[in-house]
């Protein structure tokens, strides 16, 4: 065996794709089912973390927590489906109420994505323009555990962070991002893989309110700012309305805009 042919075989094989649907007589595509990656299912959703559970200051047992909550995997078939409809160039396009998940969950998955080292992400600017997603079809089974690897002690951290800093993991997504492309580039490091994120750790981007997420190597947390309402919550009723309506809607557009930020 040649030394070329030794180190063919030795390269990482990317993920198999295949497409089931099949064109039909009116150029449509027909089929009812699309196919995912069983690493997916087989090791990566095995993500977790072990607590001792204890009552009255004893210990009973050891209780099993999954780190990374089933948004993510919701969030990750959605995507995914974009990718299977005999669409060879693996591109998707997709809002943000396709996703069917709340506002703050398709905004923190579609941040933790962008820097994952698998898609280019394209984010559009809600609530007109769609974002496009570019899958990177040379992917491997390793680049995925390493990403799934990296979220898992990611969200772990930025939790306790968050508790620690006493403000709400909402209004953080950017820093929550900027900790994960620093993790995703350490374990791919450790597995022997390229970094992705080298350039954009050194020169992150500012959060949405131009306000830095890192100084000095360390990640800054902010509280959510209110916003002033200087009109009716509804017609007829004046500015500043206490009924239970109005406090509604306040409460509920608070809730979009710092899951937004």
């Amino acid at each position: 065996m040649s030394d070329k042919e030794s180190l063919a075989r030795k390269k990482p094989k990317p993920l198999e794709i295949r497409i089931l649907q099949k064109i039909g007589e009116d150029g449509k595509l027909t089929g009812d089912f699309i196919q995912v990656p069983k690493i997916w299912i087989d090791e990566l959703m095995d993500s977790k973390t072990y607590r001792n559970v204890t009552r009255n200051g004893k210990r009973t047992g050891i209780k099993h927590n999954p780190r990374i909550p089933n948004s993510f995997w919701k969030y990750t078939l959605i995507m995914w489906r974009g990718f299977l409809d005999g669409n060879i160039k693996r591109e998707a396009t997709i809002a943000r109420c396709q996703f069917y998940l709340r506002t703050g969950a398709v905004t923190r998955w579609t941040a933790a994505y962008t820097v994952s080292g698998l898609f280019d992400i394209y984010p559009g600017q809600f609530p007109d323009i769609s974002t496009h997603f570019e899958y990177h079809r040379d992917a491997t089974p390793e680049e995925w555990k390493a990403f799934i690897v990296a979220l898992d002690w990611t969200l772990a951290d930025f939790k306790d962070s968050v508790r620690k800093s006493r403000v709400s993991a909402r209004s953080n997504t950017p820093t929550f991002q900027w900790m994960l492309a620093v993790k995703v580039d350490s374990v791919r490091k450790e597995m022997g893989l390229p970094v992705v994120n080298d350039t954009w750790i050194k020169h992150p981007p500012l959060d949405r309110r131009e306000r830095p997420v890192v100084q000095d190597g360390q990640p800054l947390f902010y509280q959510p700012e209110k916003r002033v309402y200087v009109e009716p919550m509804q017609p007829g009723h004046p500015k500043g309305c206490l009924c239970d309506t109005c406090n509604s809607l306040r409460e509920q557009m608070d809730i979009e805009l710092e899951e937004a930020s």
